[in-house]
């Protein structure tokens, strides 16, 4: 049957997340839009292979997200102190993963990009860094939101993530008139 109260609670933590999803998207499609638009296609296609690069590391992350996320809010749950106290040096333990990844692959994608993807989008190496390390923050990220999550705090993570958007806009376009 049909409840007002659990439908009201549903809608307030459900429709905050639609504004973390506009967030997100402005974030992932800022950098080249504007790429394309100030400095050119060319360039734009170095960039989109550099990110295709770090994407293996936001891919990880996510995955890695998805299948923790059940058993962490199953722990969370509990309200086990001491299994509280583990999962937090458990989640310093990912992010010090995350952040080795993103070295590995700032390491190996020279060649990678050599070898698997071609000389002619070597340029690409420029951005690898960055990306890679925008990569490893996204996984910190993706961590922090299940604590934000299971707390029902939606809204929270729809403000921080809509204001992370804009912010992304107007810093990739002065970024970019600065080094173009």
């Amino acid at each position: 049957s049909f409840s007002r109260g659990y439908a009201r609670s549903a809608l307030r933590y459900g429709v905050p997340l639609v504004f973390h999803g506009l967030g997100a998207t402005a974030v992932v499609t800022a950098d080249r839009t504007l790429i394309s638009n100030l400095v050119g296609i060319d360039e734009t296609g170095k960039y989109v292979v550099a990110a295709q690069l770090a994407m293996m590391i936001t891919f990880l992350a996510d995955s890695f997200n998805r299948a923790y996320a059940p058993w962490l809010f199953e722990k969370l749950k509990e309200g086990n102190l001491s299994t509280m106290r583990r999962i937090v040096v458990g989640t310093y333990w990912y992010y010090a993963a995350i952040l080795i990844l993103a070295g590995v692959l700032i390491l190996v994608a020279p060649l990678l990009i050599e070898y698997m993807i071609g000389p002619q989008f070597y340029g690409s190496t420029k951005y690898v860094f960055w990306l890679s390390l925008a990569g490893a923050f996204s996984g910190v990220y993706y961590m922090v939101t299940l604590y934000i999550q299971f707390s029902g705090k939606t809204e929270r993570l729809a403000a921080v993530t809509l204001t992370v958007g804009i912010l992304d806009i107007f810093l990739c376009y002065a970024l970019i008139r600065l080094v173009s």
